[in-house]
């Protein structure tokens, strides 16, 4: 096992040592969600039901071949809609999401892959902290500066442009939120990207 292992990161690592590179820039549309464990909220607050459209652009690197590695970044911009009994919020915050992507080519114009995400906080609309106030008494950052989670898809090249379906989860809260009354408070992002690329290198 032990020399199957050492013999497969030999064939990927000369597999980035002599492959191509490819820069390019990329833009796309985000369908999100925000869903929540609701803690002590469960009686005023429920989970996101209506899923809300944002916007992606970025730059992205791509080293290999049939492997690669594709590092990302990606200025981000979610919205989503936070249900407080009979009174829906829509919210909006902007991310920067620096994606490291690991991925095989089975055929010619196909791709597949999946990595981690780290997602740094550029901005959050107000309507956030409006919403949110009543619960707590630090509504200074309700949305944490950083959250971590993961990107998995399938890409094609077509008509001389990349373009890709992903599916996005969260793997840490995106919330700093923590309730005046006892109890807990989870909240996640999730949703799908589709996305428009064109290598310029």
């Amino acid at each position: 096992m032990k020399k199957i292992i050492l013999i497969a990161s030999l064939l990927f690592t000369s597999n980035l040592v002599f492959a191509q590179f490819h820069f390019g820039v990329r833009a796309g549309v985000n369908f999100t969600d925000l869903k929540t464990d609701a803690g002590s909220l469960k009686n005023i607050y429920s989970e996101s039901v209506n899923t809300k459209t944002g916007f992606s652009a970025g730059v992205f690197a791509r080293i290999g071949n049939k492997l690669f590695v594709q590092p990302e970044v990606l200025l981000v911009t979610r919205k989503a809609t936070l249900n407080f009994s009979t009174n829906p919020v829509d919210v909006k915050f902007t991310n920067i999401d620096v994606p490291v992507l690991v991925g095989w080519s089975p055929v010619k114009r196909i791709r597949i892959y999946a990595g981690p995400v780290v997602s740094l906080k550029v901005a959050e609309d107000q309507k956030i902290k409006d919403a949110f106030k009543q619960y707590t008494s630090n509504t200074d950052d309700i949305l944490r500066n950083s959250s971590y989670g993961y990107q998995a898809g399938i890409g094609t090249h077509l008509l001389g442009f990349d373009i890709d379906l992903r599916k996005e989860g969260g793997l840490s809260d995106v919330t700093s939120f923590v309730p005046n009354s006892a109890g807990n408070f989870s909240q996640r992002s999730t949703g799908w990207q589709l996305s428009i690329g064109l290598k310029i290198i």
